[in-house]
C-alpha cells in the first residue's frame, strides 16, 4: 500500500511543480505539504501541532472549556 501512496504523491508533486500548471507549487510549498502529509501518515501531526500551539485541545479546536 505504501508503494501505491508514494506513487500517487510523486505524480501529484511532479504535476503541481510543472511549469504548465496555472496553480503551480513552489518547491518550498511542496516541501511543507509533504512534511504535513508524512506527519499525518505517521500519526505525529496532532502532537506536533499541540507543541507549537499549546491552546489547541483536540478535535474540537481551540475550545478548552472544561479542560
Amino acid at each position: 500500500m505504501s508503494t501505491h501512496v508514494e506513487s500517487v504523491m510523486n505524480h501529484l508533486v511532479n504535476h503541481r511543480l510543472s511549469k504548465k500548471q496555472q496553480m503551480r507549487w513552489s518547491p518550498e510549498g511542496a516541501h511543507y505539504l509533504l512534511q504535513v502529509r508524512a506527519e499525518l501518515f505517521n500519526g505525529t501531526l496532532r502532537d506536533g501541532y499541540r507543541t507549537a500551539n499549546p491552546r489547541f485541545c483536540g478535535p474540537t479546536g481551540f475550545s478548552c472549556a472544561g479542560a
